[in-house]
């Protein structure tokens, strides 16, 4: 295996020995910036959501915990035709349509179904700017929803 500085070391010539250091230099450069831009490509970027092949307009996913995707319940509940209520006093929300009564707080990993918990672990839903957030597997676990996927940098549900 070559090793520069081995090569550096027994250069007899100082011109040699600085045009090595130099590319060292300047590749261990190059890679490093090249590094930080897949960083950025592949960093936790909010996905487009379509549902039942309608873009959700201005809508997006957030990141969060251990890199859970997650998406704003409102506007895609509404989407799929569900009423979504809130009820200040309690922070509960209610959902009524496709899988029946749905019940959850604000915060919590559990959701009941019909009086049934049905739990997604590591998965709190959340508020950002307004909005209720919840896990993307929130519409397949709980909602009963089977096409949930991400692909090419959208999220598609459709019921």
């Amino acid at each position: 295996m070559f090793n520069p500085i081995i090569k550096i070391v027994k250069a007899k010539n100082k011109k040699t020995s600085l045009f090595l250091l130099v590319m060292m230099v300047v590749t261990l450069l190059l890679n490093a910036c090249s590094n930080d831009n897949e960083t950025m490509e592949t960093a936790d970027m909010p996905y487009d959501i379509i549902v039942n092949g309608v873009r959700l307009d201005g809508v997006q996913s957030q990141t969060a915990g251990e890199g859970n995707t997650y998406v704003p319940l409102l506007a895609v509940s509404q989407a799929l035709g569900v009423n979504v209520m809130w009820n200040p006093e309690t922070s509960e929300i209610s959902l009524n349509g496709l899988n029946g009564n749905i019940v959850f707080e604000i915060g919590s990993e559990s959701y009941s179904v019909d009086g049934e918990i049905v739990t997604i672990h590591n998965s709190p839903s959340f508020v950002l700017d307004n909005q209720t957030y919840v896990p993307l597997r929130f519409f397949g676990d709980v909602f009963g929803i089977n096409n949930v996927y991400l692909e090419d940098g959208q999220i598609f549900i459709y019921e």
